[in-house]
């Protein structure tokens, strides 16, 4: 039996906001990560949140600007989110 498996969203947390910035400074050989989940999200129609808790702390955004910042495709979420997604998924994946 051949199981299929979806991937319902993807959440971005700590460190993993900086990936979501447009703001991203790189260096001309550096791989534009912000970029490929970007397209991912968009192509693909994946969900992808990022902590906004994690954003204010790293100082990428606020309460008042915080989804201009983001690259296309990021929507700002929570904590709860995250909770909410695990609970409802069968596997999670975190690296």
């Amino acid at each position: 039996m051949i199981e299929r498996h979806q991937i319902n969203a993807a959440f971005f947390y700590a460190d993993a906001s900086w990936i979501v910035s447009k703001e991203l400074n790189l260096i001309k050989d550096d791989i534009n990560i912000s970029l490929a989940w970007s397209e991912l999200a968009i192509t693909q129609k994946l969900p992808c949140y990022v902590c906004i808790g994690s954003l204010q702390k790293r100082g990428i955004a606020d309460a008042n600007n915080s989804q201009e910042k983001l690259m296309p495709g990021f929507t700002i979420g929570s904590l709860v989110s995250f909770i909410t997604f695990k609970q409802k998924s069968q596997k999670n994946l975190i690296f």
